[in-house]
């Protein structure tokens, strides 16, 4: 991950004060590390382990985005529930689930203000087994690991296993497609979600 993974546009390093740009090297260190760790996992523990190095990463992203708009460091707070990708959560809300029971929750400031306004959040959908749910139900990473781990077993010739392999070709650039055929659509199976 050479490039700043961002929804909301960031100065150039050299534009920054030291603080920020001291933030901004280490959310970049942080997201490289955690790439890395995935990329050599044999392990559920193995993923497990980026999570850290991730949420380590989206702390420094949200410092640097603070101090460019002049606000005080984010406290270190757990991520967003609708979508980690949004960072660390800067409140709690009260939130029910369809058909569900009222919880309190924390969430970016984006989803918060979109709560308040009686909007739905934007949420993370994974592929759990042959559908997409949203990140809070699909029951953690664990979850997550095994039903890819499911998908993986199938036989090779498997329009799931061709679909995720174009998938993760995607995501990495490289545009090949097996049969001729292709899963159709961009991205690698994760929508919904964008940032803040």
């Amino acid at each position: 991950m050479s490039s700043w993974p961002s929804c909301t546009s960031t100065p150039p390093a050299d534009d920054l004060s030291s603080e920020t740009a001291h933030h901004y090297r280490q959310a970049l260190v942080h997201y490289e590390q955690a790439k890395d760790k995935v990329d050599t996992s044999t392990t559920v523990e193995d993923v497990l382990a980026s999570e850290q190095l991730l949420a380590d990463a989206h702390y420094h992203r949200a410092a640097v985005l603070a101090l460019v708009a002049g606000e005080p460091l984010p406290a270190r707070r757990e991520p967003c529930f609708f979508d980690p990708r949004h960072g660390p959560s800067m409140s709690d809300v009260d939130w029910t689930p369809l058909g569900g029971v009222a919880r309190t929750v924390p969430v970016c400031a984006a989803d918060a203000r979109r709560l308040a306004g009686g909007e739905a959040p934007v949420t993370r959908l994974i592929r759990i087994g042959d559908r997409y749910v949203p990140v809070h139900e699909a029951g953690g990473v664990a979850a997550i690991l095994d039903s890819h781990r499911s998908l993986m077993n199938e036989r090779p010739t498997s329009r799931n296993r061709k679909n995720m392999a174009e998938a993760h070709l995607r995501a990495r650039g490289i545009g090949a497609t097996f049969g001729g055929g292709g899963a159709g659509g961009e991205g690698s199976g994760d929508s919904g979600g964008g940032g803040q």
